[in-house]
């Protein structure tokens, strides 16, 4: 915050595997009054998802249309 300028609202777990992210980290993340918090669990949140245990995962601009239908696929 004090180098953008900005608020800090949204945490990431760099490294944030499930062994890495014990449910007191995810209680420290929403005290500390983050909005939400991703892990490098890797995959798509479903509607109503616990937004302090997020998953994520990344798209490439290169990838083809197919690719990244899979990746944005809604029928869960």
């Amino acid at each position: 915050e004090e180098m953008t300028g900005s608020p800090v609202k949204h945490f990431c777990f760099p490294y944030g595997l499930a062994a890495d992210f014990p449910a007191h980290c995810r209680e420290m993340v929403e005290r500390a009054g983050y909005q939400s918090c991703v892990s490098a669990i890797r995959g798509a949140n479903q509607a109503g998802a616990d937004v302090y245990h997020l998953r994520r995962d990344h798209i490439m601009a290169n990838w083809p249309i197919s690719q990244l239908k899979y990746f944005t696929r809604t029928n869960f």
